[in-house]
């Protein structure tokens, strides 16, 4: 059966000189939970309605044009390897039987359904099987799962186990109600302890690749956008459906170089299924001319990244995933909003050169930095020594926001805020400068204490 993430500023205001460092590393609010689950955890069988094959749904509310279908699990003590009495599993019988309010030890089953109870073999521990096919007959109904490893087949059983584990070896029930009525369409749910999609398996579209070299006297003009956008179920849709992640990844730049000396290189890479979905590595040499009242360069470069997800407590995958800390891990529902980027404005002397790093498959990462002086060859130089500088001259600007909301719990429908977390920053220098700013976003892995290690750098495609 199918199983199922100091400033530390020194400045002189005059605009003689500023020189700013700054290095930021956030990482994500995390609700650290226990899922709760059903029979996986408690090793009790369990038994559950469904309208459509392979649909876990737990459904009490049936029309007579549905199919009932059974499904659930045997119990541990279905099990009991190689020793009696169920060395190689214990199935048993799905009954559906008139309801009841109380069940008694011994009380006989009378299957109503149009083809009788079915009789099923262990086959793993997990079973669904067709139980009433339509048409169905209007009225209350008990969904039973009449357990052989009981010994009592044909009535219902609530008696002491006589093997190890659970104190009590009951048959299962599922109330269902048959009525004439309309029924909603089903949306196909997985049951609590398995996943239809994790971060990893997203499915990411394309494979992106970009190389510009410009070497300039005159005037230089470009202009790039990246707007990415997966969900590991339907894309289409309006609704977050179970363990589904709907991720983003947004990346803009424009450079506009007049009436100067421009050389300039980029870098791009966008990459669907590996990470870093997005690497993006710029290099930019401006020297205005003296002659012209119009000279300078504008440069700005935005990226962003947005992550919403219903919840998951599926695999988180690579070498941490067999950590059995993170086995089965509970990510819980979340919204995580990140934006960085920099700039230059009316710049008449500059060589820079900024990096950019955004995974959304895996653990998510946004990283952003921006390196921005003089020309060792140019200038500006404070003295004629040249000890001071080389400086930039114009305006350099840089800053981060983030805003994080965290759930707790993976349970399906149930969102209660565990936490919040926003940051905003934005540094500006105007004048004569040497200017570096670092900005990273890091989510850490659900329930383990440390994010992805590896890689400490990326390198571009």
């Amino acid at each position: 059966m199918d199983t199922k993430k100091s400033d530390e500023g020194e400045a002189h205001e005059s605009g003689i000189k500023t020189k700013i460092v700054g290095i930021l590393a956030i990482a994500g609010l995390i609700a650290m939970v226990v899922l709760v689950g059903t029979a996986a955890a408690n090793g009790e069988a369990e038994i559950y309605g469904s309208r459509v094959l392979w649909d876990y749904e737990m459904q009490h509310d049936f029309n007579t044009t549905d199919d009932l279908y059974g499904w659930g699990d045997f119990g541990d003590y279905s099990y009991t390897e190689d020793v009696m009495p169920c060395p190689a599993g214990c199935g048993g019988r799905v009954y559906v039987v008139e309801h009841r309010e109380t069940w008694t030890n011994g009380d006989p089953l009378y299957d109503v359904s149009s083809d009788g109870y079915e009789t099923l073999a262990w086959d793993g521990g997990n079973f669904f099987e067709m139980a009433w096919p339509t048409p169905l007959t209007p009225g209350t109904y008990d969904l039973i799962l009449d357990l052989d490893v009981s010994g009592h087949l044909g009535v219902w059983t609530d008696i002491p186990n006589p093997y190890l584990g659970l104190e009590t070896i009951t048959d299962p029930r599922w109330e269902i109600v048959v009525t004439n009525g309309p029924t909603p369409t089903p949306t196909p749910t997985p049951p609590p302890s398995q996943t239809t999609g994790n971060r990893i398996e997203s499915i990411t579209a394309g494979f992106i690749t970009s190389l510009v070299t410009i070497d300039c006297h005159g005037t230089v003009t470009e202009v790039a956008n990246l707007e990415e956008t997966h969900s590991t179920q339907n894309i289409s849709d309006s609704n977050l459906t179970y363990d589904e992640y709907v991720e983003q990844i947004m990346y803009d730049e424009k450079l506009s170089a007049i009436d100067g000396i421009t050389q300039y290189t980029k870098d791009f890479t966008y990459d669907g299924t590996n990470a870093p979905n997005l690497a993006v590595e710029r290099r930019l040499g401006y020297l205005g001319d003296p002659t012209s009242l119009i000279s300078w360069v504008d440069s700005t470069e935005n990226v962003g990244m947005s992550i919403v997800t219903e919840g998951d407590n599926g695999p988180i995958g690579g070498m941490e995933s067999r950590c059995p800390w993170a086995e089965g891990a509970c990510i819980p529902a979340s919204a995580e909003l990140v934006a960085a980027g920099s700039q230059l404005s009316n710049v008449e002397l500059v060589t820079a050169q900024s990096k950019t790093f955004v995974q959304t498959i895996d653990s998510p990462r946004l990283h952003h930095e921006i390196d921005a002086r003089g020309n060792d060859a140019w200038g500006y130089w404070m003295d004629e020594a040249h000890t001071e500088g080389p400086y930039g001259i114009g305006t350099v600007s840089a800053g981060i926001d983030v805003s994080v909301q965290k759930g707790h719990g993976c349970i399906n429908g149930s969102y209660p805020l565990a936490g919040t977390q926003t940051y905003n920053e934005l540094i500006t220098a105007s004048g004569y400068w040497q200017f570096y700013k670092e900005m990273t976003y890091e989510a850490p892995i659900p329930t383990v204490p440390l994010p992805r290690t590896y890689p400490v750098f990326f390198l571009p495609a």
